[in-house]
């Protein structure tokens, strides 16, 4: 898979899937909420919990500060493009703007986690690893190609028609064409997932500190040292095909459509204004006009 494609739908979902009001709820609540969830999920100890939030805050006013106006940034050049017909060239250079967004959200994630990674104590380990074993039983064996071409189908009509208001036969078919085309990486990239977890956990059990931590989550994260050529050969291939979807979506879709997609895309992007508390400091693209 791509460098940075699939941490980017992850990061777009983070955003674009829930309310504006619970954005809003969600994030000033950040590391409170975060604390209970990894709390819940590993038994930390008070003292590593107490340790671990003066970090979570810490990274949460960087986010604020530095992060929060690259993503308004985006929206505002987001808004531009689907205002008419988004060309083709205009989203592409938006998925290479949004590249430097990820990473920095990612390295924002390493520095909070490193610490506590460092931390964790044997039975906290083994914990982990139950965690990370029940999510892959729960995810099951990967659909053939077949099943997962109608299951993307499925989901991208799904997630998009939330955004657009319901979808005329036509729009649906295309978005059906496309998604088709997408490559079948599915099987490869839980492999990757599963081979990079048990190398960190290797790192936990040698008593690695947080340096050496941070380095490898960075090399997994940001450099994608370890990721498989035929996965990055993918993520080119996602990478076209979803600048495909954008530009011929786009172009048919109809004036309330348009107008839904603008009005969603403008109430998102006010509130991430809002949650910024005056760190407005603007951050141009290379997309700006």
């Amino acid at each position: 898979m791509s460098r940075v494609r699939r941490p980017l739908v992850a990061l777009a979902c983070l955003f674009l899937a829930v309310g504006c009001s619970r954005i809003s709820l969600v994030y000033d609540n950040a590391p409170f909420l975060t604390g209970v969830y990894v709390d819940h999920q590993l038994d930390l100890d008070p003292q590593q919990l107490r340790g671990w939030k003066p970090v979570l805050q810490t990274v949460q006013e960087r986010h604020r500060r530095e992060a929060l106006p690259e993503l308004v940034a985006l929206l505002e050049r987001l808004l531009q493009a689907t205002a008419t017909g988004p060309a083709r060239s205009d989203l592409a250079c938006l998925m290479a703007a949004a590249a430097p967004v990820y990473r920095h959200h990612a390295e924002l994630f390493i520095t909070a986690a490193a610490p506590l990674l460092a931390a964790l104590t044997p039975p906290q380990r083994t914990r982990l690893e139950q965690r990370w074993h029940e999510r892959e039983t729960e995810r099951g064996a990967p659909p053939d190609a077949a099943r997962e071409r109608q299951r993307r189908a499925r989901r991208y009509i799904r997630n998009i028609s939330d955004w657009t208001g319901p979808l005329t036969p036509e729009q649906q078919q295309l978005i059906g064409e496309i998604t088709a085309a997408m490559p079948h990486s599915q099987p490869a990239l839980d492999a990757y997932r599963a081979a990079q977890r048990r190398r960190l956990m290797t790192l936990l059990e040698e008593g690695a500190g947080e340096r050496r931590i941070a380095a490898f989550l960075r090399a997994w994260l940001t450099d994608f040292d370890a990721m498989p050529i035929e996965l990055r050969r993918d993520g080119e291939r996602l990478t076209e095909q979803l600048v495909t979807l954008a530009a011929r979506l786009g172009a048919s879709l109809a004036p309330e459509q348009r107008a839904r997609v603008q009005h969603r895309l403008g109430e998102l992007r006010d509130t991430l204004r809002r949650l910024q508390r005056g760190h407005t400091t603007p951050r141009p693209l290379p997309c700006s006009s």
